[in-house]
């Protein structure tokens, strides 16, 4: 438990500066993550537009302090992997920061959920659930700006459900050993989920101003093309 409490507190201390996404995000990069987003219908589907998505819905009832750590294993098994592929694929250098710090976070929390299941005799995912690996593939044809758009918002929308998840690990949960994890892991996860928050309300308010710039400039080629009518 004392050794819990080191590597959490020190997680949960880590400096989080937020910063919004930085370079403008192109209209054709926006349209290229939707297509995505339509490709992969799943709770955590890729999304990229100007409104923001429903939040996830969480299933209190069904939840146990077993499925609790299930859920966190897997949520760190792909957060940790699309972390990886940002490093590949982003052209932001907020974007990169963020996969950087996400990537260890969850590493660290990772080996600390796998040392109470052991203890605690529960089985934990090795490999992403069907639902990321659909993500995966919903990313996977994206590059630059295209990519930013969506894995931002993924990250978003996934930090959701796993605050709630912690939430209810710390209100409700009856294992003492996985409340007291969940506890000591609640503010560095309520950290990023603020942080993914911000940079994604950051890329929204610059997709809709492209978005109002490109229809304005799309008039204005229209007028432009458009004949002179004849003098009578």
């Amino acid at each position: 438990m004392k050794q819990i409490r080191i590597i959490a507190l020190t997680l949960a201390v880590s400096s989080l500066a937020a910063s919004g996404c930085a370079g403008i995000r192109t209209a054709k990069a926006a349209a290229a993550a939707r297509k995505a987003a339509a490709a992969a219908p799943t709770p955590t589907a890729v999304v990229a537009t100007n409104q923001m998505p429903e939040e996830p819905k969480f299933d209190f009832q069904s939840m146990t302090a077993a499925s609790f750590a299930q859920s966190v294993a897997a949520s760190n098994l792909l957060d940790i992997k699309l972390a990886q592929v940002a490093l590949t694929k982003s052209s932001s250098p907020d974007v990169e920061q963020f996969a950087r710090r996400m990537g260890p976070h969850y590493e660290a929390i990772q080996v600390i959920i796998t040392k109470i299941a052991a203890k605690e005799k529960i089985t934990l995912p090795t490999r992403i659930d069907a639902a990321g690996q659909a993500v995966e593939r919903s990313l996977a044809p994206l590059d630059g700006e295209a990519f930013d758009s969506s894995y931002i918002t993924v990250m978003a929308l996934n930090h959701k459900r796993t605050l709630a998840m912690y939430r209810w690990a710390y209100e409700d949960c009856g294992d003492p050993e996985l409340k007291s994890f969940a506890a000591q892991t609640l503010p560095m996860i309520t950290l990023h989920s603020k942080l993914a928050d911000q940079m994604d309300d950051d890329l929204r308010a610059k997709l809709a101003k492209i978005a109002e710039e490109e229809a304005k400039a799309q008039a204005v080629r229209k007028v432009a093309a458009t004949p002179p009518i004849p003098a009578s």
